[in-house]
This record gives C-alpha cells, sequence and structure tokens, in this order.
C-alpha cells in the first residue's frame, strides 16, 4: 500500500514518487527502473549513455546528461561521462523519487534528480528469489529483417533482509545475474559488385577530378583504383537486398550486481546506517560489418556509504552521510594486433598506430565505410567522494534546515585517440563518395598520438540555508538559497592546455616558476621541439598556471515556493515556485583540453584542396621526425579563461485536487531558460569561398579545432497533467500528459553541427528532444476474482484458477523527434563537415512512408561558396507507440509465502515505430527509413517466490 500523501501541500516542487510495488510489478524491459522516471510529466528516456549504458533521462527539457541521481542520499553520477553508472535490482529498491523542478535548496549540482532509497532489514526476514527467461521464440521480426532475431537471456537473483538483533541492528542484501545472446538488426549501404570494380554504369556521372571531365561509360579504369581501397575492399560486404547488407551477428552481456545495507538503532537520539553496492558488466557489441568484429565494454561500478542521523531534541536534527564511488570503464577493439593501416599503404601512420594496431575509421560518405574505434582501447576509472551534513531545527512554524554537500571528484584516462587515423571520403571530387574512395582522394584526414596516463582532480563544494515556514495552516512558503563553487579540474602533472587567441599560441599549464612537465608523455619532449614556436607558458600570458581558467565563485541559487490549501476549496492545493540550478560540468570536455593539444599529444589533420586534389593516401603525413612534420596544421581547441558554470532558472504554477480518498489531478505549467550551457563550436574555420581552405584559416597555420563554451541557451514551456490513484481496491495507476516545447541552438553538451561560427543564431531551433506530446499511463490491476474479490464463484476448482491473477502494463505515446538535412558536400569550401542544402518548400508529406518520408524536391543543393538556407531540426520522424502488459498469478503457499508465475511482452502489439530516415541530401537513399525506434514484440516469462 502506497502511504505516501496525495495532496503536496509543503512544497512547490514537481515530481514523481514510485513506490515498491509499482517498481516490481510493473513491466521493466530488463528490470531498470529508470524506465519509470518516463511516468513522470515532462520525463522520458531515449536509448542509453554510451559509456555505463544507463537509460538517458530528459526531465523538462534538459539534457540528459545535466540529470543527476542519488541512493540513500549519496551521488550516483558518472561525472566524466555523465548517466548512473550504479542501477540496483528492482527488488533491493524501496522507493525512488523523481525531482523534477524547484526543490529544496539541499538538492543541487543539476535542474532535475532521481532519488533512490534501497530497503531496509526488518524483525521478520523476507525477500525474494527470481529467473526471468527469454527467447526469441517468443518474440517477432524486425519490420526490416527477413527474420526473428536470436535471443537468449536469464535474468535470476534475489534477495533477502531480516534482524541481526530484534529491535536493533537489521541487514538486507540482493543479488541478481544477466546472461544475455542476442542479435542485432543492421540494414547498412554498400557498394554494388560492379561499383566495387568501379563500374557506375546506370548510376549518375561521376567526373574524373583530374580532367574535370566525366569518366568515359562512367566507369573508373583498374589502374586508377587506389592501393589502400584495394586492400581495404574485402573487408566491407556486399548488398544482400537493393543497395542493403542485412545482417544480425550477436552481442552478448555478461553482468552482475550486489547491494547490501545495514541498519543500526543505537538508541531513540542515534540511528546508523550503511549500503554497499557493486555493478560489474562485460558487454560484446558487433560491427555493422561482418569483418570488423566488435567492441568489448567492461565496467566495474562500487559505491558505499555510511548515515549517521542525531535527534539532539525533539526539535533538532544532524544528519551526516559520507559517500564514495568508483566506476572503472575499459573499451577494447575485438580485433588488434594487426596493424591494417600501414598495411594497406595510408601514409603517415606509422608511429601512431604502433602501440594499438588495427583499422583506421573510415568514412565513405552515403556508404558504410569502416569503424577504427576510435580512441579504443580507452580506459577511464573515476572516483568520487563526498561528504554532507544537514542540520535541521523546528521553531515555531519554520522548519529550518543548513548544511553542506562536499565532493571530490578524480578520473584519469589513457587510450589510443586517433592513432589508427579517420579518413574520409565525401564525393566532392567524383559526385560519389565511393569513387573518391576508390580513387583515394579523401576530403580530409586527421592522426593523433595515442595518450599515457593523466590524472585530473575537481572539487565541488555546495553549502545551503533552506526554510519551510508554515506562515499559517494553510500557506507553506519555501524560502532557500544554496552557494556552490565548483573548481576547474587540475591535472597531477600539470597536462593541461589550451589555444589562445589573444596570444595566437597555446598555452601550457605547468608549476609555479617551472617549465612544463614534459615527461607525462612520450612525444611531449619532441612536441616541444617541432612546434615550440607555436606554445607558451600560462604565467607568461598571464592566466592561472595549474588551471588556465579563473575560478567562477558567482554561483547563488535561491529557491521560492509557495503551496496554499485555501479553505473555501477543501482537497485542493495551489503551488508555484522558481528556482536557480547550477550545473555539474561535462568531465569529458575538460577532458578535451588534455587530451587532444600539444605538447601532451600531437593532434593533426589535413585538409584537401578543391575542386582538385592535391593530396591522396600515399601523401598526407610526414613522420613526425621528418623536416615537414609541422606543415600539417596543429588542432587547435580553445576555452574562454573567464567561463562560467552554466545554470537553469526553473519556474512552475500547480493546481492539485484530491478526488476521493486514493486519488488526485494535477495541472501544471513548467518552464526553464537555460543560460550558459555547454557546446562545442568550431574554430578557425574560414568564411565560405574559393581556392585553397588552410591558407584562408584566421590562422593559417592550424587545421580546425574548437572552442569548449558555455554559450549556448535553451528554453522550455509546458502543460503537465496527471492524474494518480495510489493502490486501492486493486488499482493503482498514473497518468502523465505533457504538451511540451524546447528550443536551443545546441541540443549536446558537445554541439551539435554548427555550419557558420560566426553566426551561431543559425542554430536557433526545437530541441532534438522537442517531443511535442507524450502520454504515459502506468498500471497494476488485481483481477475481481476469486477468493475474498467481487466476483467469487462458487465451484471451489474454478475459485482457484481465477484467483491471484494481477494485470499491469506501461502504455506511452509520443510525438516524433526532429532531425536535420544535410548536403553530404563540402559546398561552402571550408573544409567543414556537416553542411546543410537549400529548402524551397516544407519537405513534409501528409502521408508520408518508408520509401518517400519526406518531400525530397524541397532541398536543393545551394550555391558554391555559399552556406544552404535550410534550417536545424526542420522535420519529424514518426511518433512512438508502445504497450508493454504483464500478467501475472499468486500462488499462496501459507501465510506471508507465495510463488508468483508471471508474464511479459514489451511492445505487445509489435507496433514499429520508424526511425530517422536518410538525411544525407546527396544520397541516392535520401529520405527513406531503413530502420525502426523501438524493438519488435519482446516476451518473456518469469518465476518468483516471496516470503
Amino acid at each position: 500500500m502506497d502511504t505516501s500523501p496525495l495532496l503536496q501541500a509543503e512544497q512547490a516542487s514537481t515530481g514523481q514518487s514510485v513506490e515498491n510495488k509499482k517498481i516490481v510489478d510493473l513491466p521493466l524491459n530488463g528490470r531498470d527502473f529508470v524506465q519509470l522516471v518516463a511516468l513522470t510529466p515532462g520525463a522520458t528516456t531515449a536509448g542509453t549513455t554510451y559509456e555505463t549504458q544507463s537509460s538517458n533521462v530528459l526531465i523538462n527539457g534538459q539534457r540528459s546528461t545535466k540529470t543527476t541521481s542519488t541512493i540513500d542520499g549519496v551521488m550516483n553520477v558518472d561525472q566524466l561521462f555523465q548517466g548512473f553508472p550504479i542501477s540496483p535490482s528492482v527488488d533491493v529498491i524501496e522507493e525512488f523519487r523523481v525531482q523534477s523542478g524547484n526543490f529544496s535548496a539541499d538538492q543541487g549540482m543539476g535542474p532535475s534528480n532521481v532519488s533512490v532509497r534501497l530497503k531496509s532489514g526488518t524483525n521478520s526476514l523476507h525477500g525474494t528469489a527470481y529467473e526471468f527467461l527469454r527467447n526469441n521464440d517468443m518474440d517477432a521480426r524486425n519490420f526490416f529483417q527477413p527474420a526473428v532475431s536470436p535471443l537468449k537471456r536469464n535474468q535470476f537473483g534475489g534477495s533477502a533482509g531480516g534482524p541481526i538483533r530484534r529491535d536493533k541492528l537489521f541487514w538486507f542484501a540482493g543479488y541478481e545475474g544477466t546472461r544475455q545472446n542476442s542479435g542485432n538488426d543492421y540494414s547498412i549501404t554498400v557498394p554494388s559488385a560492379a561499383q566495387r570494380q568501379g563500374d557506375f554504369s546506370g548510376l549518375p556521372p561521376i567526373t574524373d577530378p583530374l580532367t574535370g571531365k566525366p569518366f568515359l561509360y562512367n566507369v573508373i579504369p583498374q589502374d586508377r583504383i587506389n592501393q589502400v581501397a584495394a586492400f581495404f575492399m574485402p573487408f566491407l560486404p556486399l548488398p544482400s537486398s537493393g543497395t542493403q547488407y542485412i545482417y544480425s551477428p550477436p552481442s552478448t552481456v555478461q553482468a552482475d550486481q550486489t547491494s547490501g545495507r545495514v541498519d543500526y538503532y543505537l538508541n531513540n537520539s542515534n540511528r546508523l546506517f550503511g549500503g554497499y553496492t557493486f555493478n560489474q558488466r562485460t558487454l560484446f557489441e558487433p560491427d555493422p560489418g561482418p569483418k570488423n568484429g566488435g567492441l568489448i565494454r567492461r565496467g566495474r561500478s562500487q559505491r558505499a556509504n555510511i548515515n549517521w542521523n542525531k535527534t539532539i531534541s525533539p526539535t533538532v536534527m544532524n544528519t551526516l552521510s559520507l559517500g564514495w564511488s568508483r566506476f572503472k570503464n575499459v573499451m577494447t577493439p575485438s580485433i588488434g594486433g594487426t596493424n591494417y593501416t600501414v598495411q594497406s599503404g595510408l601514409q603517415g601512420f606509422d608511429e601512431t598506430s604502433a602501440r594499438f594496431p588495427g583499422f583506421p575509421s573510415i568514412f565513405i560518405n552515403n556508404y558504410q565505410g569502416i569503424d577504427g574505434f576510435d580512441w579504443d582501447p580507452l580506459i577511464n576509472p573515476t572516483d568520487n567522494r563526498q561528504v554532507l551534513d544537514d542540520f535541521s531545527i523546528i521553531h515555531g512554524g519554520h522548519q529550518i534546515r543548513v548544511g553542506t554537500d562536499l565532493r571530490r571528484f578524480m578520473w584519469s584516462s589513457q587510450s589510443a585517440t586517433v592513432g589508427r587515423g579517420d579518413i574520409s571520403y565525401s564525393g566532392d571530387y567524383t559526385g560519389d563518395g565511393w569513387a573518391d574512395f576508390l580513387l583515394g582522394y579523401p576530403i580530409y584526414a586527421f592522426r593523433q598520438y595515442p595518450q599515457s596516463n593523466y590524472n585530473q582532480l575537481t572539487f565541488n563544494y555546495a553549502f545551503y540555508g533552506q526554510d519551510d515556514w508554515r506562515v499559517t495552516p494553510n500557506l507553506t512558503v519555501n524560502l532557500g538559497l544554496r552557494y556552490e563553487y565548483d573548481t576547474w579540474p587540475v591535472d597531477t602533472r600539470n597536462q593541461l592546455t589550451i589555444f589562445y587567441p589573444a596570444a595566437g599560441k597555446f598555452v601550457v599549464a605547468h608549476k609555479h616558476g617551472q617549465l612544463p612537465d614534459l615527461a607525462a608523455q612520450p612525444l611531449a619532449a619532441l612536441a616541444w621541439n617541432l612546434f615550440g614556436n607555436l606554445m607558451t607558458t600560462a604565467e607568461s600570458v598571464n592566466l592561472p598556471n595549474r588551471t588556465l581558467r579563473f575560478p567562477d565563485k558567482n554561483n547563488w541559487a535561491p529557491r521560492l515556493g509557495l503551496a496554499y490549501r485555501p479553505p473555501f476549496l477543501k482537497n485542493t492545493v495551489f503551488r508555484m515556485g522558481y528556482g536557480v540550478f547550477y550545473e555539474l560540468m561535462n568531465g569529458n570536455n575538460y577532458s578535451n583540453i588534455t587530451a587532444t593539444s600539444i605538447p601532451w599529444i600531437i593532434s593533426q589533420g589535413v585538409s584537401n584542396t578543391l575542386p582538385v586534389p592535391t593530396l591522396d593516401n600515399q601523401h598526407l603525413f610526414a613522420p613526425f621526425s621528418a623536416p615537414g612534420a609541422a606543415t600539417p596544421s596543429i588542432q587547435p581547441i580553445i576555452y574562454n579563461p573567464r567561463s562560467r558554470v552554466p545554470y537553469v532558472q526553473e519556474w512552475n504554477v500547480a493546481i492539485q485536487r484530491q478526488l476521493g480518498r486514493s486519488t488526485s489531478l494535477e495541472v501544471a505549467y513548467v518552464g526553464n531558460k537555460g543560460t550558459k550551457l555547454e557546446t562545442n563550436v568550431p574554430f578557425n574555420r574560414p568564411l565560405p569561398g574559393p581556392g585553397d581552405v588552410d591558407p584562408r584559416r584566421p590562422f593559417p597555420n592550424l587545421t580546425e579545432g574548437y572552442e569548449v563554451a558555455n554559450i549556448a541557451s535553451s528554453i522550455y514551456h509546458s502543460l503537465q497533467v496527471k492524474l494518480e490513484k495510489q493502490y486501492s481496491n486493486g488499482l493503482s495507476l498514473i497518468t502523465s500528459y505533457t504538451l511540451a516545447k524546447s528550443i536551443d541552438d545546441t541540443s549536446s553538451d558537445y554541439g551539435s553541427g554548427y555550419q557558420d561560427e560566426y553566426n551561431l543564431r543559425l542554430e536557433r531551433a526545437v530541441s532534438n528532444f522537442d517531443y511535442r506530446q507524450r502520454l504515459s499511463v502506468g498500471y497494476i490491476y488485481d483481477l475481481p476474482f476469486g477468493k475474498g474479490k467481487r466476483l467469487s464463484p462458487a465451484n471451489p476448482a474454478l475459485q482457484y484458477i481465477v484467483s491471484g491473477w494481477e494485470a499491469s502494463g506501461i502504455v506511452t505515446l509520443q510525438s516524433g523527434a526532429p532531425f536535420t538535412i544535410t548536403s553530404g558536400r563540402d559546398v561552402a569550401n571550408t573544409g567543414s563537415g556537416p553542411q546543410r542544402p537549400d529548402r524551397i518548400a516544407s519537405g513534409r508529406l501528409d502521408h508520408p512512408t518508408i520509401d518517400k518520408w519526406l518531400d525530397t524536391s524541397a532541398f536543393v543543393l545551394n550555391a558554391p561558396y555559399t552556406w544552404g538556407n535550410s534550417g536545424r531540426n526542420i522535420l519529424y520522424t514518426d511518433g512512438l507507440q508502445v504497450w508493454d502488459a504483464s500478467l501475472l498469478r499468486n500462488f499462496s503457499i501459507r501465510e506471508g509465502m507465495r510463488l508468483q508465475l508471471r508474464g511479459e511482452f514489451f511492445n505487445v502489439l509489435n507496433h514499429p515505430d520508424f526511425g530517422t530516415p536518410v538525411r544525407n541530401f546527396s544520397s541516392g537513399n535520401f529520405g527513406k527509413v531503413f530502420g525502426t525506434r523501438n524493438a519488435p514484440r519482446i516476451g518473456q516469462v518469469a518465476l518468483k517466490f516471496i516470503f
């Protein structure tokens, strides 16, 4: 039974609490409780984080990287890559709450928080044991696949808790294991057998870049096919259906997790509890190319906490919490040891690929290339330590809390970087990306020297005061103020560099009065000798010598809320609130100014010339020790030394009405505005125009780089409606509806395809996650049949058969996501990546199909040396319609002991929600859809023992 109050009459915040019955009884794909966050108005989940493999949580138009999480009050966030590194088994969770706006000042470092409370032991022994089983016999095939993908999954475990000493000392623990072998549904565009031989007969004409004339008969002569193309061709498959190669390779998952908690009631004034959680996961993800192996991910997460609650007097209490968490992420290509990069004949990678040999990354416009798994092997351990103290006092109508939240975050890394190289073939020379590849004319090439270990350290200091003032029995005012100070990271050996445009040099960190520690990386001394004219020390340009950035100490976060329960409107509450919330910075963005700049790492790129190439695969980079090594440009990465910490202003107005004893209806307006948000902006990109690219750059001796900039902004407005029925009379229900609009100039901490670095307003559009409408319904219903129910057959046998049944499910209806059309060509001649064509009509179709999702005639190639006028995120994908359903039967064994048999189907109606169409204007498949956003119907059965 849910015992939380229906009416929220003392806080102005918005959010949702989910108690244990919903957590364990609702159908959850993978038994991941985070999916239940999507039952909160304004919230949704979208995919998983790349590194932690946890569900992305998007709340109220904010990026998923800015949603924080706590377990028993201690932070559960990987500050390097974001995401929730620990997802406890649902059988050890007592309750979780989504705080989605204007919560009190004791919470911060993000605009939304998912807090989890683990189960405690009691005076009686209680627990569970279970196994959930899946295989493809219960599944449907993917819409685009010829057969059902193979699947076998076993998820098993149990939990138990009880007394160590009655009324004093209790324990609770749980374990869960997962073993999975499943097929992946890939459909990739590959060249035909004729195209592999250079024969483009029947296809649009291709041009010889050396003569400017079409190839005779549209065929590339055999003696013109470059040796690199010939070498890699056997690694690329032939089409199996039209232009597509359909492939379902197996992936494997082996995961184990365990949690434990001990509670100790010393006396009436002191309570201690502590917990430990351990997660370990090994995942193999196959590449869409059958001969490219795949990626092995190994993740290990741990957390521990100790909490001491001290009751000083009936009105005074103090809570001290100590927390620690550690996450280690290791990613390794499954195929390595052979230096395909050097063997192919690609020039300039002998030194950079020697330590971690393997495939290069080859990008072929409109075709599947080869994934070289840039940066892998990658090893990233992180360590987070936290001290929290909360002192509270009740005085009259005031409940006052003051406290502090102190965190130390440390991470390190070592990786292959882009040592095996990135080579891009755009089609700008011949009109076709594959033809450019065959001729060996890349539009761009990039290399980096591998990275040895570096370590960074940062501190987060927060102090707060909160007064929940009950002015009258019907009016409560929430007043709070929080101060946060986040130090900029320092490296243990000062391996930090930024490009400083004011000086025109790379500024290198160092100890006071000393030169940089050039022994920190293998190539640093050589880089200092090669590019010393491009570098200077921090002190010489009056920047902080270790951080290279001045501290931002102006981070005050006020909170103001009001909850009013009018005496003339019984069971009705009016709430409103406003608050400022500072965000944790993306640790990986921090790392970019360490991991990719000289002298610690040499990052070099080279752009080919247009319209006639002057570089080919055999003439890209000179050896580092050669006289010409400094000719290919160094990549600059800049960071404003006076950057501010990103922040969000949130506001809400809500009306909540209780309907009967167990039901409430809430209608709210929720809005927010993000300021100084993180993004990566192109830097050193020339203006559109004719001629070679590099000489036209603002800094001609450097290639295109980027600025890690806190300059983005966002705005979000929404109508949110929630109908909730707490579990009573056999029924529990949460229905949430959101009508919203989210606008920003980028939806990612890393930026999203800026065209013109001198006019960033061109990127202002609806967010990537602008899901305009969303309806979610979660229900649990004890069927009214059997003994003690409304419909009870007189026949004992029939009564036994129909007793104990429960139906539950989650229904989700959601609008489509916006997407952007790209031209696939460097029409502006800036050496840059994504560009957009001209738009001459809306591009929308009233009745889109998978063969024509958009009006392709609405887009034309823009004039040479111009940016296209087509905007960002102008069209929408298919919406989402998913019904996950469960039916279970409880068999009573004896009092307090039962056996539960359940069957669950995810996407039970097998409704395909189509994914993003091919957005590349230059592709022959432009506007076609080749995948789905959701999985086909998946079924599983389970047996669970509950005592």
